[in-house]
């Protein structure tokens, strides 16, 4: 049987060049970043309804400002995100639905 997914959170995790990582988002800890929120998902037994995929770049003009990430159904873009606000984003917007004003991309 096929899931229901709620939200699906698609995070920056750079380019690959030449078989190397590498890309804003990625050295500005994309990997941790989606290892968080792995971990926290299955803390708070979300997992069948959150799904967290790495992409490559989403070149979209705000590359500078990663590590970038966006929820899907809303389409709701953060920028700047660290491993520090992921536990926020759980709280905030997945548990609560919340936006996060302050991570919100331009």
């Amino acid at each position: 049987m096929r899931r229901k997914i709620k939200y699906h959170i698609l995070i920056c995790n750079g380019t690959k060049c030449n078989k190397v990582q590498q890309g804003v988002c990625y050295k500005k800890g994309a990997e941790d970043i989606i290892s968080k929120f792995d971990k926290l998902i299955a803390k708070y037994g979300m997992a069948d309804e959150v799904l967290v995929s790495s992409c490559g770049c989403f070149r979209n003009g705000i590359t500078n400002k990663g590590p970038n990430m966006v929820i899907y159904p809303e389409g709701i873009w953060y920028s700047g995100v660290t491993v520090n606000d992921v536990e926020e984003i759980v709280e905030v917007h997945l548990k609560k639905g919340n936006i996060i004003e302050r991570l919100l991309s331009d």
